[in-house]
């Protein structure tokens, strides 16, 4: 993850040289997610960046997972220590970050593949927001 900020770029580089020189590239491989952009324009000219310099000295094709774009809503879950998603459902980022944990979590786990006369609901995973509440109380979400 990184935003589309110089210093973000950079570290973000160095973790992916890293982790491709020590051969430590996890088996589904190393993706990009840029955060905080303005428009999915500037996404994807920070991971053309990135990917760049990846494929020229690492020889490694880096793909972009997703973006999210900026909100103020969740400077303010921040502060409050709120997970966005609960409080500001339809939010710019957390339409996002909906989207973008579809995206991974069909890459980590694809669908069966459907076979005739198979029940159309036997392979149907849906990714559905559960608000449970934690020890202090206050909503903790997970997605399943």
């Amino acid at each position: 993850v990184c935003t589309p900020e110089p210093t973000s770029i950079a570290d973000a580089y160095a973790l992916i040289k890293t982790l491709v020189l020590e051969r430590r590239v996890p088996a589904g491989g190393v993706g990009l997610v840029v955060n905080q952009v303005a428009s999915e324009s500037v996404a994807s000219a920070t991971h053309a960046r990135i990917a760049a310099v990846c494929g020229r000295f690492l020889d490694y094709p880096l793909p972009m997972l997703g973006w999210v774009r900026e909100d103020e809503r969740m400077r303010t879950a921040v502060r409050r220590r709120r997970p966005l998603l609960v409080d500001w459902p339809r939010s710019r980022a957390s339409k996002d970050i909906v989207r973008l944990a579809g995206q991974v979590r069909q890459r980590v786990s694809p669908a069966p593949a459907r076979t005739p006369g198979r029940a159309m609901r036997a392979g149907r995973r849906h990714v559905a927001p559960i608000v449970r509440t934690g020890s202090t109380g206050a909503p903790a979400l997970s997605i399943r």
